[in-house]
């Protein structure tokens, strides 16, 4: 398995080991002159610790901290691989994500992974073995928007999407953009289009 490993490969890791040592700094003494006195991060992660908690707690992020124990294991991500990318059967030929129930201040980052997903696999297939295929995206603007007010997630989700638009086609990957609302999808887009189509 080691000799499969490249910069890309996932690195499963236990989001509870990351609070207990966020946690842990969060609190931690050490010893002054004069007795115990507060450690160098002391109260530095309260904050952090306290959204992290909250999202942890909401429902509506279940998808993300709530997944089955199935999940949390290695082979994980090639399993999600083969949900999205398995087109061994005819009625497999299309897939529909629904993203619907994602919260609106993640969605963009939410996309975005699953797209690069299918873009890495795509990337490392053999040229031989690659399945060309398109990703079209409703209502794009929602989630490719333009990069004026995005916070630093949205604007590495658009990159993401602006690095398939293109490099994509290279790899059997093509990007359909569908917008009742084209003039707030981030402009790179319009830029890389082989073809735009307008409808009244």
């Amino acid at each position: 398995m080691l000799n499969a490993f490249t910069i890309d490969s996932p690195i499963p890791f236990s989001l509870d080991n990351v609070l207990q040592g966020l946690t842990s700094l969060n609190e931690e003494m050490e010893q002054g002159a004069r007795g115990l006195k507060q450690g160098k991060f002391y109260g530095q992660f309260s904050r952090l610790l306290a959204r992290i908690g909250a999202r942890l707690k909401d429902k509506r992020y279940g998808f993300l901290f709530q997944a089955p124990a199935a999940e949390h294991k290695y082979d994980a991500m090639a399993r999600l691989a083969g949900k999205l990318m398995d087109y061994s059967k005819r009625s497999h030929s299309i897939k529909v994500i629904d993203f619907s129930e994602v919260p609106t201040e993640v969605l963009p980052v939410i996309v975005a992974l699953v797209a690069r997903l299918i873009y890495q696999v795509q990337f490392w297939t053999d040229r031989d073995k690659r399945q060309p295929l398109a990703l079209v995206c409703d209502e794009a603007h929602l989630y490719i928007a333009r990069h004026e007010g995005a916070n630093p997630a949205e604007l590495r989700a658009i990159e993401n999407f602006e690095k398939i638009a293109k490099e994509g086609r290279k790899y059997g990957v093509a990007l359909v953009i569908v917008s009742q609302r084209p003039s707030d999808v981030s402009p790179p887009y319009s830029a890389n289009a082989t073809m735009s189509s307008l409808f009244g």
